[in-house]
Formats: structure tokens, C-alpha cells, sequence
């Protein structure tokens, strides 16, 4: 009986846990294997919002050095479509690095594992996926100089997901007592 009670408490516990997780408003996700056409590659984290549809909370760097941490001011704004700049607050634009990432779907608040699409001019892709710089002040115009080849963004697992998967082996645990 003792058992049954513990198994019912861990099964209640885990269900207020994994609701708590799928009405989470901002999801982390991380770059995973983002490899440029030219062998170049970039790594870091955002936070997405889906709820306000915002990328927010940048924190993404390319091996040629490029560092991202605003959000393009210009950008469409859509949740398959990520824009960053490595310094928005630029009185003049002109050579300030940018990076664009689309994605194979857009973001939610469930979190998973999404395709960046590759771009399309060197690398042979269909999407709006590049790595460049701005060519005018307001940044309106931009070039690109390498094309992303591959890649995904994944999910980081919150803190209530770490709780769930450990209170989930702990029934386990219990359970074979």
C-alpha cells in the first residue's frame, strides 16, 4: 500500500511538472552543428518567445570571430526567421556584422529539435540562411559572404524537465523496492 501511495504521489507530481513545462513562455534553444560553405562554424544560444513571437536574449558566435548579441531591427519578425546583428546600437551600420538563420519551421514554446535551412546562394539550399555585413548606415542593405550549410537548434531542457526526469526515476526506483 505504502507503494501504491508513493507511485500516485510521483505520477500527480510529474503531471503539475510537465504542465508547468508545456505552458513555459520562453524556450532556450541552442545552435547545434551549424557549419558555414566554407568549413566555418557558429555556436551559442537565444531565447524564443512564442507567445510574443520575440527572439530575445542572444548569445551566438561564428568561428571567424563574429559575436551576435542584438536582434536586427529590420527583421520581418517571424518565428522561422531569426536576425541578429553584432552591434545594433551602431550610430552608422556600414560593416556591422549580421547573421540570418530560417528555419525549417517555426519556433514554438514546446521546444524539439528544427532545420536551419541552407542558403541558397553558395551552398545549393532553398532558404535565407547567411552570414554578412550591412553595406549602408541603416543597415537596409546587406551582403552576403557565406551561406549557412547545415545545422539545427535544439531545445535546452529546463529546470522542471530535469525534476521530472528525476523524480520520474526515483518512482522507478521506489517502485522496484
Amino acid at each position: 500500500m505504502k507503494n501504491h501511495k508513493s507511485l500516485t504521489l510521483g505520477i500527480v507530481l510529474c503531471g503539475v511538472l510537465s504542465s508547468n513545462v508545456v505552458q513555459a513562455a520562453n524556450v532556450t534553444w541552442m545552435l547545434s552543428d551549424v557549419v558555414f560553405n566554407n568549413g566555418s562554424t557558429a555556436e551559442g544560444s537565444f531565447v524564443f518567445d512564442a507567445d510574443t513571437d520575440s527572439f530575445i536574449s542572444f548569445d551566438i558566435t561564428t568561428s571567424s570571430g563574429n559575436t551576435y548579441g542584438d536582434i536586427n531591427p529590420r527583421s520581418p519578425g517571424r518565428a522561422d526567421l531569426l536576425s541578429t546583428l553584432s552591434d545594433a546600437s551602431a550610430q552608422d551600420m556600414t560593416n556591422v556584422a549580421q547573421m540570418f538563420l530560417q528555419f525549417a519551421e517555426p519556433m514554438t514554446n514546446t521546444g524539439g529539435t528544427i532545420d536551419i535551412v541552407p542558403g541558397f546562394i553558395w551552398s545549393g539550399g532553398t532558404g535565407f540562411s547567411w552570414e554578412g555585413i550591412c553595406t549602408n548606415a541603416d543597415c537596409s542593405e546587406s551582403g552576403a559572404f557565406r551561406d549557412v550549410a547545415s545545422g539545427q537548434v535544439t531545445t535546452v531542457p529546463e529546470p522542471a524537465t530535469l525534476a521530472l526526469l528525476g523524480l520520474g526515476g526515483m518512482t522507478a526506483i521506489r517502485r522496484k523496492k
